[in-house]
């Protein structure tokens, strides 16, 4: 084999040796496998995380039965009083849509007699002699403590000052001179309504039935 032989057959042989290598090269290249991105499925379906909520407090109250001997008169403006069986009620707040309604003409009071009355409400009426009449106002959205607000009623002759509870709250039951002679009340304030409980005649015998009955006041929402 001749010079120029020799040179042209090593060229062949690079040429195939290169072929060979970009051969295997891309033969493995091939073959490598490809990894795919994991990606988890989203649901459509997922709910966002509620709140959860408190509901706000109440402030109706479940009250026990009357005791024996006593019925209960349940107002529809959300108050409640016991009285004995044989004693009678009448009402004048009832005729009114709401305590504040009533109140504007003077309408907001309810009666409890020891004694039978008849269906004409007549708060002027005399009360018979060793019977009590226990005449109730109940007002609303007085802003001011228990103490103010009996300071701004300017009592005039006070006989005699009691603390007395109502339902774990305070009251104040106070004889004081008047007019027509000395009277008997008890003054309640519970969350800005106020209620003024007067006993006629004021040195009547049904004191302690009349503390007893005031004492079963509740507002019931």
């Amino acid at each position: 084999m001749n010079i120029n032989q020799r040179g042209f057959a090593n060229i062949v042989l690079v040429i195939t040796i290169v072929v060979i290598l970009v051969g295997a090269v891309g033969y493995f290249a091939l073959r490598k496998p490809t990894t795919e991105p994991t990606i988890s499925p989203t649901s459509n379906n997922t709910q966002p995380i509620q709140p959860q909520v408190t509901p706000p407090p109440t402030t109706n109250q479940t009250l026990p039965p009357p005791q024996a001997g006593m019925l209960r008169y349940q107002s529809s403006h959300g108050f409640s009083i016991d009285f004995l069986a044989n004693w009678r009620y009448d009402s004048t707040i009832e005729k009114y849509g709401s305590v504040g309604e009533a109140e504007k003409v003077s309408g907001n009071h309810f009666s409890i007699y020891s004694y039978p009355v008849n269906n004409s409400y007549n708060p002027g009426a005399p009360v018979p002699q060793n019977e009590i009449k226990i005449e109730t106002s109940v007002s609303s959205n007085v802003h001011r403590s228990l103490d103010e607000w009996i300071n701004s009623l300017a009592l005039e002759n006070v006989l005699r000052t009691e603390s007395i509870s109502i339902n774990g709250k305070s009251a104040k039951k106070i004889l004081y001179g008047g007019e027509m002679g000395s009277i008997l009340s008890i003054y309640y304030l519970d969350g800005g309504r106020k209620v003024i409980f007067t006993a006629y005649p004021s040195d009547t015998k049904y004191s302690q039935e009349f503390d007893a009955i005031v004492k079963t006041f509740r507002f019931t929402n």
